[in-house]
């Protein structure tokens, strides 16, 4: 038996959920109230929406009405705060954790996000040091989430766009998802350098 898959891991991780949860909600609220003071529509939440993975979601749509159970992937946008797992991301057996911060579409595409040190040997703290969860937090709660509705918004314009066969179409969605990969890590602040960051196609795996 994997020791890291035992009580003590788990009892480890949901004391970092325990400790962050509120945060998380409160960091969701603040995006909701940006997103709304810009003409973008959330009936409710944050909310907890944690499975196998402890996760903290919002769902805005950019357009009425909402029609309930609607699919639509052009007006749905998914906002997303997890807490990223090492043993999930990189099949490793130790207590490394991260936050992400991800904007998607309802269909999966990226539109924005923030994960610390993404790609880098830095991208993990042990979830039992909490000075480093800490520090590691901090990072996504003085991130510039004032960027969030423009990243929505902006890529809206993109899907009205028109083209002239369904292969140009396809083609021009991937170009701007190569696009979105890289301003991933540009909605953040200080005191973070640019240099720790490198960045991967969209189509890899996130960690």
């Amino acid at each position: 038996m994997n020791p890291f898959d035992g009580p003590e891991y788990s009892n480890v991780l949901e004391g970092v959920k325990k400790s962050y949860d509120e945060k998380a909600l409160s960091l969701l609220r603040k995006i909701r109230d940006l997103l709304t003071a810009d003409g973008l529509f959330i009936p409710n939440g944050p909310f907890d929406s944690s499975t196998d993975t402890y996760q903290w979601s919002l769902t805005v749509y950019r357009y009425l009405p909402v029609t309930p159970g609607e699919k639509d992937d052009t007006n749905i946008i998914d906002i997303t705060l997890e807490i990223s797992e090492e043993r999930d991301y990189d099949d490793a057996e130790g207590f490394g954790v991260n936050f992400a911060l991800d904007i998607t579409d309802y269909g999966g595409r990226m539109l924005g996000g923030l994960s610390p040190y993404n790609y880098t040997p830095a991208v993990w703290v042990d979830a039992r040091n909490p000075e480093a969860v800490a520090a590691r937090w901090r990072i996504i709660e003085d991130s510039d989430i004032e960027s969030i509705s423009s990243l929505i918004t902006d890529r809206h314009d993109w899907d009205e766009v028109t083209y002239g066969d369904s292969k140009a179409k396809q083609t021009a969605d991937s170009r701007r998802t190569e696009d979105a990969a890289d301003w991933i890590y540009e909605f953040i602040v200080e005191p973070l350098d640019p240099d720790d960051f490198i960045d991967a196609p969209p189509d890899e795996s996130r960690k």
